[in-house]
């Protein structure tokens, strides 16, 4: 009876801890597991190479001084080359929401910055696009168009199914949980260079 009311006051106070931290459910960990699974296989049939980038951080100090400062990223969180096209640059971001919406611009989803560097990555003749997943609803490919749609709008997020939400992902097979290559080929067509 006693073990009983231990576990019960444990389960609460887990379910306690979790509501306070924000956006608990989905901080977009799984999303990015998935992510990289279907870009090894892109990497191991030689179409696609890109790797996840980690912000830069600047450390200063020493002990309990120590600070950590992250600095402006110049990329997107996905950094690679599109192989079977030649070698094009891809750059691209990845957000996973818990609402059918991805906010843009401001200080969340997509930030203004980051829309900033998609647009001067894409008139350097780089593919680049965002990958959205709306929790258990499937992936969505945005481009910058699509940004730029919305904000024309005046908008300052994207629902999930409007216009400028972009072309869903078709599901793969096997290891390509998506398949979000066929999307890329649509997209900015498939510029190999003849030897």
């Amino acid at each position: 009876m006693q073990k009983e009311s231990q576990c019960s006051k444990a389960s609460v106070s887990l379910t306690a801890i979790k509501r306070t931290r924000a956006n608990w459910r989905n901080d977009g960990r799984s999303f990015q597991t998935r992510i990289e699974t279907v870009l090894l296989q892109y990497q191991s049939k030689g179409l696609l190479r890109c790797k996840k980038v980690d912000p830069p951080v600047k450390v200063l100090g020493f002990g309990k001084a120590r600070r950590v400062i992250f600095l402006r990223n110049p990329f997107l969180d996905y950094v690679g080359t599109w192989t079977e096209s030649g070698g094009r640059a891809v750059f691209f971001e990845a957000k996973s929401t818990s609402e059918p919406r991805l906010p843009f611009g401001g200080g969340a989803g997509v930030t203004a910055d980051q829309l900033q560097v998609m647009k001067l990555w894409a008139q350097a003749g780089a593919a680049v696009f965002g990958l959205w997943e709306w929790r258990n609803n499937g992936v969505r490919f945005l481009t910058l168009h699509n940004f730029q749609a919305a904000d024309s709008c005046g908008s300052k997020s994207i629902k999930w199914g409007s216009q400028e939400s972009g072309a869903l992902v078709s599901a793969g097979t096997g290891f390509v949980l998506f398949d979000f290559l066929d999307n890329m080929r649509f997209t900015f067509g498939n510029r190999a260079s003849a030897p």
